[in-house]
Protein backbone atom coordinates (compact mmCIF):
# COMPACT_ATOMS: atom_id res chain seq x y z
CA UNK A 1 0.00 0.00 0.00
CA UNK A 2 3.08 2.26 0.31
CA UNK A 3 3.66 2.01 -3.44
CA UNK A 4 6.56 -0.45 -3.33
CA UNK A 5 6.78 -3.35 -5.76
CA UNK A 6 7.37 -6.60 -3.89
CA UNK A 7 8.21 -10.23 -4.60
CA UNK A 8 7.21 -12.92 -2.10
CA UNK A 9 8.63 -16.44 -2.25
CA UNK A 10 7.54 -19.36 -0.08
CA UNK A 11 7.75 -23.13 0.16
CA UNK A 12 4.03 -23.25 0.99
CA UNK A 13 1.34 -23.18 -1.69
CA UNK A 14 -1.30 -22.74 1.03
CA UNK A 15 0.43 -19.62 2.35
CA UNK A 16 0.83 -18.08 -1.13
CA UNK A 17 -2.82 -18.74 -2.03
CA UNK A 18 -3.97 -17.26 1.27
CA UNK A 19 -1.82 -14.17 0.76
CA UNK A 20 -3.06 -13.77 -2.81
CA UNK A 21 -6.66 -13.94 -1.61
CA UNK A 22 -5.99 -11.40 1.16
CA UNK A 23 -4.31 -8.92 -1.20
CA UNK A 24 -6.98 -9.26 -3.89
CA UNK A 25 -9.96 -9.13 -1.52
CA UNK A 26 -8.54 -6.60 0.91
CA UNK A 27 -9.04 -9.05 3.78
CA UNK A 28 -6.68 -9.91 6.62
CA UNK A 29 -4.43 -12.99 6.65
CA UNK A 30 -6.10 -13.74 9.98
CA UNK A 31 -8.90 -16.26 9.38
CA UNK A 32 -10.96 -14.62 12.13
CA UNK A 33 -10.90 -11.21 10.41
CA UNK A 34 -13.21 -11.19 7.39
CA UNK A 35 -13.70 -7.42 7.22
CA UNK A 36 -12.89 -6.23 3.68
CA UNK A 37 -11.22 -2.90 3.00
CA UNK A 38 -13.04 -0.24 0.96
CA UNK A 39 -13.05 -1.02 -2.77
CA UNK A 40 -11.09 2.15 -3.59
CA UNK A 41 -8.15 0.77 -1.54
CA UNK A 42 -8.09 -2.51 -3.48
CA UNK A 43 -6.01 -1.53 -6.48
CA UNK A 44 -3.02 -3.84 -6.11
CA UNK A 45 -1.98 -5.81 -9.16
CA UNK A 46 -1.17 -9.25 -7.74
CA UNK A 47 0.23 -12.20 -9.70
CA UNK A 48 0.70 -15.61 -8.08
CA UNK A 49 2.28 -18.79 -9.44
CA UNK A 50 1.81 -22.12 -7.66
CA UNK A 51 1.31 -25.77 -8.57
CA UNK A 52 -2.40 -25.36 -9.34
CA UNK A 53 -1.95 -22.68 -11.98
CA UNK A 54 1.68 -22.87 -13.17
CA UNK A 55 0.69 -24.77 -16.32
CA UNK A 56 -2.06 -22.38 -17.38
CA UNK A 57 -1.68 -20.64 -20.73
CA UNK A 58 -1.48 -17.17 -19.17
CA UNK A 59 1.24 -18.24 -16.74
CA UNK A 60 3.24 -20.00 -19.46
CA UNK A 61 3.20 -16.73 -21.45
CA UNK A 62 3.95 -14.70 -18.29
CA UNK A 63 6.98 -16.85 -17.41
CA UNK A 64 8.27 -16.84 -20.99
CA UNK A 65 8.27 -13.02 -21.02
CA UNK A 66 8.84 -12.59 -17.28
CA UNK A 67 11.22 -9.62 -17.44
CA UNK A 68 8.61 -7.63 -19.33
CA UNK A 69 5.51 -9.12 -17.66
CA UNK A 70 6.56 -8.26 -14.08
CA UNK A 71 6.42 -4.56 -14.92
CA UNK A 72 2.62 -4.87 -14.81
CA UNK A 73 2.44 -6.23 -11.23
CA UNK A 74 2.76 -4.72 -7.75
CA UNK A 75 3.10 -8.01 -5.87
CA UNK A 76 4.56 -11.21 -7.32
CA UNK A 77 3.90 -14.33 -5.22
CA UNK A 78 5.66 -17.59 -6.07
CA UNK A 79 6.17 -21.12 -4.79
CA UNK A 80 8.84 -23.59 -5.98
CA UNK A 81 6.54 -24.27 -8.96
CA UNK A 82 8.33 -21.44 -10.77
CA UNK A 83 11.24 -23.22 -12.47
CA UNK A 84 14.82 -22.73 -11.30
CA UNK A 85 15.82 -21.62 -14.79
CA UNK A 86 13.80 -18.42 -14.46
CA UNK A 87 15.83 -15.24 -13.83
CA UNK A 88 14.33 -11.81 -13.16
CA UNK A 89 16.90 -9.25 -14.33
CA UNK A 90 14.65 -6.21 -14.74
CA UNK A 91 15.08 -3.77 -11.81
CA UNK A 92 11.40 -3.67 -10.85
CA UNK A 93 11.00 -4.92 -7.27
CA UNK A 94 11.88 -2.78 -4.25
CA UNK A 95 12.23 -5.75 -1.90
CA UNK A 96 12.01 -9.54 -1.74
CA UNK A 97 10.23 -11.37 1.08
CA UNK A 98 10.75 -15.03 1.94
CA UNK A 99 8.53 -17.18 4.16
CA UNK A 100 9.76 -20.74 4.64
CA UNK A 101 8.00 -23.35 6.76
CA UNK A 102 10.81 -25.98 6.72
CA UNK A 103 8.68 -28.52 4.89
CA UNK A 104 10.07 -29.20 1.43
CA UNK A 105 13.12 -27.07 0.61
CA UNK A 106 16.72 -27.11 1.79
CA UNK A 107 18.60 -23.89 2.55
CA UNK A 108 20.23 -23.91 -0.90
CA UNK A 109 16.85 -24.28 -2.60
CA UNK A 110 15.40 -21.43 -0.52
CA UNK A 111 18.35 -19.20 -1.46
CA UNK A 112 17.92 -20.04 -5.14
CA UNK A 113 14.26 -19.09 -4.91
CA UNK A 114 15.10 -15.76 -3.26
CA UNK A 115 17.76 -14.92 -5.82
CA UNK A 116 15.59 -15.46 -8.85
CA UNK A 117 15.30 -11.70 -8.60
CA UNK A 118 18.84 -10.74 -9.71
CA UNK A 119 18.95 -7.01 -8.87
CA UNK A 120 20.32 -6.31 -5.39
CA UNK A 121 17.36 -5.27 -3.21
CA UNK A 122 16.58 -5.66 0.52
CA UNK A 123 15.47 -9.15 1.60
CA UNK A 124 13.18 -9.87 4.53
CA UNK A 125 13.13 -13.56 5.52
CA UNK A 126 11.13 -15.58 8.04
CA UNK A 127 11.92 -19.24 8.70
CA UNK A 128 9.98 -21.62 10.93
CA UNK A 129 12.00 -22.51 14.07
CA UNK A 130 11.37 -26.22 13.46
CA UNK A 131 9.62 -28.44 10.88
CA UNK A 132 5.85 -28.37 11.53
CA UNK A 133 5.41 -32.07 10.71
CA UNK A 134 8.41 -33.43 12.59
CA UNK A 135 12.04 -34.03 11.74
CA UNK A 136 13.02 -36.04 8.65
CA UNK A 137 15.50 -38.92 8.77
CA UNK A 138 19.11 -37.82 8.20
CA UNK A 139 20.93 -41.14 8.59
CA UNK A 140 21.77 -42.47 5.10
CA UNK A 141 21.81 -46.10 6.26
CA UNK A 142 18.30 -45.86 7.76
CA UNK A 143 17.02 -44.08 4.64
CA UNK A 144 18.39 -46.92 2.51
CA UNK A 145 16.86 -49.58 4.77
CA UNK A 146 13.45 -47.92 4.52
CA UNK A 147 13.66 -47.70 0.72
CA UNK A 148 14.54 -51.38 0.47
CA UNK A 149 11.94 -52.51 3.04
CA UNK A 150 9.09 -50.60 1.42
CA UNK A 151 10.28 -51.41 -2.11
CA UNK A 152 10.29 -47.69 -3.04
CA UNK A 153 12.65 -48.27 -5.94
CA UNK A 154 12.42 -45.63 -8.63
CA UNK A 155 15.79 -45.16 -10.31
CA UNK A 156 17.32 -48.41 -9.02
CA UNK A 157 16.60 -52.03 -9.96
CA UNK A 158 15.96 -54.21 -6.93
CA UNK A 159 18.20 -57.21 -6.28
CA UNK A 160 17.68 -60.10 -3.85
CA UNK A 161 20.71 -61.86 -2.35
CA UNK A 162 20.15 -65.57 -3.13
CA UNK A 163 21.95 -66.75 0.00
CA UNK A 164 20.49 -64.36 2.59
CA UNK A 165 17.30 -63.22 0.87
CA UNK A 166 18.25 -59.66 1.75
CA UNK A 167 17.04 -56.86 -0.51
CA UNK A 168 19.56 -54.70 -2.32
CA UNK A 169 19.98 -52.70 -5.50
CA UNK A 170 21.70 -53.54 -8.76
CA UNK A 171 23.66 -50.30 -8.53
CA UNK A 172 24.17 -50.30 -4.78
CA UNK A 173 26.79 -47.54 -4.87
CA UNK A 174 24.34 -45.22 -6.65
CA UNK A 175 21.63 -45.93 -4.07
CA UNK A 176 24.14 -45.22 -1.27
CA UNK A 177 25.05 -41.89 -2.86
CA UNK A 178 21.37 -41.01 -3.32
CA UNK A 179 20.62 -41.79 0.34
CA UNK A 180 23.57 -39.66 1.51
CA UNK A 181 22.31 -36.73 -0.56
CA UNK A 182 18.79 -37.17 0.81
CA UNK A 183 20.15 -37.34 4.36
CA UNK A 184 22.09 -34.08 3.88
CA UNK A 185 19.03 -32.40 2.35
CA UNK A 186 16.84 -33.60 5.24
CA UNK A 187 19.37 -32.21 7.74
CA UNK A 188 19.15 -28.82 6.04
CA UNK A 189 15.32 -28.87 6.16
CA UNK A 190 15.38 -29.97 9.82
CA UNK A 191 17.73 -27.06 10.64
CA UNK A 192 16.54 -24.63 7.98
CA UNK A 193 16.75 -21.47 10.06
CA UNK A 194 20.37 -22.18 11.07
CA UNK A 195 21.45 -23.46 7.65
CA UNK A 196 19.95 -20.57 5.69
CA UNK A 197 21.50 -18.05 8.08
CA UNK A 198 24.89 -19.75 7.62
CA UNK A 199 24.48 -19.66 3.84
CA UNK A 200 23.75 -15.92 3.91
CA UNK A 201 26.67 -15.30 6.27
CA UNK A 202 29.06 -17.03 3.87
CA UNK A 203 27.65 -15.00 0.99
CA UNK A 204 28.08 -11.69 2.84
CA UNK A 205 31.69 -12.54 3.73
CA UNK A 206 32.66 -13.11 0.08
Amino acid sequence: MSGQKLMMVSDSKRFIKKLERALNDGTSMDDSDETPEPSEDRQLRVWAIHSENSGSEENVIFIREINIAIETVDAFLITPSLGTGVDICTPHFDAVFGVFHAVSQSATECAQQLWRNRPNVPMHIWVAPRPPFGYAETNARRIKEKILQTNEMTAFLIRINRETGKRGAEKDWALDASCQIEGQRNWSINNLRFDLRSLFSEYLET
